[in-house]
């Protein structure tokens, strides 16, 4: 009697710890692996930006083995570029890589970044945007109270420079008048424009073909882009200035609620991959740009460099998109970024 007593009890136990799914090696094995789609634009023939890319996304599958598994979509193979920011606001993915100039139509206050020369150099640039650093503090403060969004990676590439076509060099604000120039983002198409050139939009795939056709007669971009497209074959001239004419970056974002709801050791995981990102991606863009990019391009584009009176005449032009820029982002937020920026 005592014997079936006990026996129905047990049953009756592992019953309720079934239920509660507590006690069966395959309900504890059942933990959810949390997926996450990112997309990014760039294909693995930008061999300065994409190992760090996939580095991140190795470093989250390896860090968080069981926990996470991150998927890249590069290539444009899942959005187009000017879907990847749609796509991340409506959900459709859980992260997203984008250059900082392409959010800025969106997300203006990522535009403080590309002001023309707020920075000294590219390490000036990298050491302010450091992940916990008070700048990306401030931003992602802001980001959170206008769109609910994050920087996880600021990912500094460096310096946007102004490459021109043959029979076209500049070296003054007024070589640029008339021009038509392709630009990356807002404030360096302002900046184009305030010099007399004609800011133009076109994706990545089709700047060869409009520049072989003259349908453009320069563009601003980074000097791996030259590499990444071939573009060195119908390219000519490139500006020096030194200073960031234009910094940019090709960072890491998610929205505040999709990252809030993760377990605390996955957003750890994800934390730690995007320091690693950061490091990666501008270590990776100097090297590459001294050991492969130089050394090619300049056996077809010769590089400019403006004269001291000249370098003054474009930096005066580019005092003049700051308060463009702050007219599109909150007043108090625009001079705490500048300061900030230049402390």
């Amino acid at each position: 009697m005592k014997r079936t007593f006990w026996k129905s009890m047990a049953v009756l136990a592992i019953g309720i710890l079934v239920l509660g799914g507590l006690s069966l090696p395959s309900a504890v094995a059942a933990e959810k692996v949390i997926k996450i789609t990112i997309p990014s634009h760039v294909p693995p023939s930008y061999h300065d930006m994409f190992p760090p890319i996939k580095q991140f996304v190795d470093r989250v599958n390896e860090l968080g083995k069981g926990k996470v598994q991150a998927n890249l979509y590069h290539s444009e193979s899942l959005y187009k570029v000017k879907d990847i920011i749609p796509a991340l606001m409506n959900g459709s993915c859980e992260m997203v890589f984008h250059t900082s100039s392409h959010t800025t139509g969106a997300w203006p206050e990522i535009g403080g970044l590309n002001l023309p020369f707020l920075y000294k150099n590219n390490e000036d640039v990298m050491e302010h945007w450091k992940q916990g650093g008070e700048l990306m503090n401030l931003l992602n403060k802001e980001m959170d109270r206008k769109y609910g969004v994050r920087i996880l990676g600021a990912g500094i590439t460096g310096s946007i420079w102004l490459w021109t076509i043959d029979k076209k060099p500049v070296t003054k604000p007024a070589d640029l008048k008339g021009l038509k120039i392709r630009t990356t983002g807002k404030v360096d198409a302002d900046f184009v424009k305030a010099c007399g050139g004609s800011p133009i939009f076109l994706s990545s795939a089709e700047t060869y073909e409009a520049l072989q056709r003259g349908t453009i007669e320069g563009l601003t971009t980074f000097p791996g882009g030259l590499v990444g497209r071939n573009l060195d074959e119908v390219l000519r001239y490139g500006l020096d200035t030194g200073a960031p004419m234009t910094a940019w970056a090709y960072q890491l974002y998610a929205l505040n609620k999709t990252f809030n709801a993760w377990p605390k050791d996955v957003q750890e995981v994800i934390l730690t991959a995007a320091r690693e990102f950061d490091t990666a991606m501008f270590k990776s863009m100097m090297k590459y740009e001294q050991e492969v990019v130089f050394p090619r391009i300049t056996k077809k584009v010769k590089i400019l460099k403006p004269t001291a009176e000249d370098l003054k005449k474009f930096q005066e032009v580019g005092a003049t998109i700051f308060p463009t820029w702050t007219k599109t982002v909150d007043k108090d937020f625009a001079q705490k970024f500048i300061d900030l920026s230049r402390k």
